[in-house]
Formats: C-alpha cells, structure tokens, sequence
C-alpha cells in the first residue's frame, strides 16, 4: 500500500471490493453535505416553483402591446442604440407567440394554476429527498458492509 496523504481515505475504511476500487470511506461530514445540499436545492426547487406561479399569472394579464412598446423605448446605451429597435421588431412575433401560448395556458389552467405548480413542486421535493436517502443510505450500507467484514 502506498503511504502518504489520501483525501478519500481520511479513517482508513474501505468498504468491500466496490469500495477498494472506487476509494469510499465512511465520513459522517459526507452524511451531513448530502443534506445540507438537498435542502439548499429543496429551497431552490421551491423558489423557482414560487417564481413560475407568479410570472404565469403576471404574463397572463400582461397588455402584451403596449410591453411590446415599452421595450423599445427602453433607453440602451448608444452602441446598442442602432441595432436596438431591429432585434425587437425580430422579436416581437415572439413575444405575440408567448402571449398566445400563456394566453391560452391560463384558460386552460385557469384557477387549476397553483394546484398544478402545485402537484409539480411536491414531485420536485420527493425526488430531491428520494436521491439524498439513496445517497445516504448507500454511505450507510458501504458502512455497515465494513463493520461486518471486520
């Protein structure tokens, strides 16, 4: 065995044939980040979920034309200036695009709208929680495989 500093071996367990070859060793701080990063993505996966509701029902009752008249008076600086009106006139079959799908999800949707997101969301947070058990119980089986082996 190689001697000198090893960053996935810190306590010296290896688990079992898969261990040996992949280097995992048991570190409650790896318990402990798994969670700590499913729930900043649990915060972030609800935040966007809080931001999709509210834009779909700011876009929905967007007066689209007079938006559309609102961008292209934005003041933008002058090397931009020249080239400025053109993009948003390219972009405005876009924005009309937009308007008719939002326009047409929203009745679709309609009051249904913060359920779906809803239902969406919870998705999201079974499956973040879902992937941070798997991770951490395969911490802990590759754990208790060890102890028996010893």
């Amino acid at each position: 065995m190689k001697s000198g500093f090893n960053p996935c071996n810190l306590y010296g367990y290896k688990f079992g044939k898969i261990g040996h070859y992949l280097r995992i060793t048991y570190n409650p701080a790896m318990t402990l980040l798994i969670w700590i990063l499913a729930i900043l993505f649990l915060g972030f996966w609800t935040l966007l979920a809080w931001l999709s509701h509210k834009l779909l029902l700011w876009a929905g009752r967007l007066p689209w034309d007079q938006t559309l008249q609102q961008i292209k008076d934005l003041p933008v600086p002058a090397f931009v200036a020249p080239w400025w009106q053109q993009t948003v006139d390219v972009l405005a079959p876009l924005l009309h695009m937009t308007e008719s799908v939002l326009g047409g999800a929203m009745q679709f949707a309609g009051a249904a709208l913060p359920f779906i997101i809803g239902i969406i969301w919870l998705f999201g947070v079974f499956a973040i929680v879902a992937l941070a058990a798997i991770v951490s119980g395969g911490i802990w089986w590759f754990k208790r495989n060890r102890q028996r082996r010893d």
